[in-house]
């Protein structure tokens, strides 16, 4: 999927997220969010989704500080047992229907 080139110049939203440290999703507990990946989840880019997106960035920054607590053992020991069991799911148990069954509801 290609954006304008305008996207890549974006204010970009980064935050620091214990839980996805703590859980592996990102090594060092910080995520970055780009105009790109609000566009691609709405569907579309326009003036409402782009003063969202300002919106959006400025409540974080007033209300969600950079730092947060956690313990350094803690993630060391339980983020990449997690992430082994999400990778589980994902590759080793995808079609098993002991994991995952959809059926239709009367």
């Amino acid at each position: 999927m290609t954006f304008p080139a305008f996207f890549d110049d974006a204010p970009v939203i980064r935050m620091r997220d214990g839980l996805a440290k703590l859980l592996g999703t990102a090594r060092d507990g910080v995520i970055e969010y780009r105009y790109a990946d609000a566009a691609r989840l709405a569907g579309h880019s326009c003036p409402t989704v782009a003063g969202a997106w300002l919106s959006a960035r400025a409540g974080l920054r007033a209300l969600i500080p950079l730092a947060l607590a956690g313990s350094p053992d803690a993630t060391a020991r339980f983020g990449p047992a997690w992430q082994d069991r999400v990778r589980r799911l994902l590759i080793d148990h995808a079609d098993d229907p002991a994991v995952v069954s959809v059926r239709r509801v009367n």
